[in-house]
């Protein structure tokens, strides 16, 4: 159980994510938001800044003394995107809010950092090379194989990735601020925990069913591979410290085992705390807002077993002007269908994907059994059809 009040919280939200406001607002806590562009203002909104986050801890200082150190006091800084964890950390010593560890902060907002840390605890991992190393193209190859991934070590589901598989390529990209990874050819999955006191008091299992489009809850693996994973989950989260927050973690399901890929102190994107919220039966979003804040939590709410099977699908056009779209009805009217939502209108422009959850268009699904839920994934995916000009 938490051990403060919801009366005695004024927060600032750091990345706007509309389901956070909407649980601050529920619970009826005062916050203000600073994100990097506009949004529509909550009702129970202090104040709203649209700004880009800067790229250092004292132009970061200096923001916060100047915007929002007047709004104050703020008990807590809630760090809604990936964008913002750095920002939200230094946030919370500049206001005096509840802080988190820095250095575990840092770590897990560099890739590279995260990396080296956790390879010094023995986590099991892809192998890797920093972008700045001092072997040539062709000895990185080599090293790790082709193709090369090849990630800005700051970014997060999948913007910047590149994959390269000749050393000429590689010796051309002059990207030394990088993250050269071994190409894994496995199954994915994450596993988001809940934590209190360096104690993960939940941990839920997705599933990649298809990587970058749909997520299934609970990841249809065997029980073996299950404690498996939340094993090596619980000995990466012990290794980097992380007393409270939740923590979203990558994994590959490789022949020789489970492997770490990586993990990110804040919500899962791809909607998938909305089907956790559908296959578990209680509030995802509440609960993150809980953990944050130190607020009481009834722990019986956290089933042994989820109670259903859920899914999202993150469907994308490509790139150019949306022409028509058909399918939707047909999506909308089947059973297991919760819900289904157009993100670009007819006649708008769809932009180039850059991230996993960017989409033109999404669905979420819940059933008995994981059989059903696959089907209707794949009857979505089979019906929804766009025409880009």
């Amino acid at each position: 159980m938490g051990s403060e009040t919801a009366a005695s919280k004024r927060v600032l939200l750091v990345g706007y994510r509309k389901p956070v406001a909407t649980a601050l607002d529920k619970r009826g806590i005062p916050f203000a938001v600073w994100h990097e562009k506009p949004f529509k203002r909550a009702p129970r909104c202090l104040g709203t800044i649209a700004a880009p986050f800067p790229g250092s801890k004292p132009a970061i200082r200096a923001f916060i003394e100047s915007h929002f150190a007047p709004l104050g006091p703020f008990t807590d800084v809630i760090a809604g995107t990936e964008a913002s964890v750095l920002p939200a950390s230094v946030s919370r010593r500049v206001l005096g809010a509840r802080k988190s560890k820095d250095a575990t902060i840092i770590r897990c907002h560099d890739k590279l950092l995260m990396k080296d840390e956790l390879s010094r605890h023995g986590i099991p991992m892809t192998d890797y090379l920093p972008g700045n190393t001092d072997l040539k193209p062709p000895a990185v190859i080599a090293r790790l194989g082709s193709p090369v991934v090849v990630k800005d070590p700051r970014n997060s589901g999948g913007r910047g990735m590149e994959i390269i598989d000749s050393a000429e390529a590689l010796g051309a990209l002059k990207k030394r601020r990088a993250l050269y990874e071994r190409y894994v050819d496995a199954p994915e999955m994450s596993v988001e925990s809940f934590i209190r006191n360096g104690r993960v008091m939940f941990a839920n299992c997705t599933g990649y069913y298809v990587k970058r489009c749909a997520n299934i809850i609970p990841a249809p693996i065997p029980e073996s591979t299950r404690e498996e994973v939340l094993r090596v989950n619980a000995s990466v989260i012990r290794a980097l410290k992380t007393s409270w927050g939740m923590a979203h973690t990558e994994f590959y399901l490789a022949e020789r085992g489970v492997l770490f890929g990586e993990i990110a102190l804040r919500p899962p994107g791809g909607h998938i705390m909305e089907c956790m919220s559908l296959a578990h039966g209680f509030d995802a979003w509440d609960a993150f807002v809980a953990g944050e804040l130190d607020l009481p939590w009834d722990w019986s709410l956290w089933p042994d077993e989820p109670r259903a099977h859920a899914a999202s699908v993150l469907l994308h056009a490509g790139e150019g002007r949306l022409k028509s779209v058909s399918g939707i009805e047909e999506v909308r009217a089947d059973p297991a269908c919760v819900k289904i939502r157009m993100m670009t209108a007819v006649g708008g422009q769809v932009h180039a994907r850059e991230g996993a959850g960017d989409s033109t268009a999404y669905a979420l699904f819940r059933a008995d059994t994981d059989r059903a839920v696959r089907e209707a994934v794949d009857r979505c995916l089979a019906n929804v059809r766009f025409d880009l000009a």
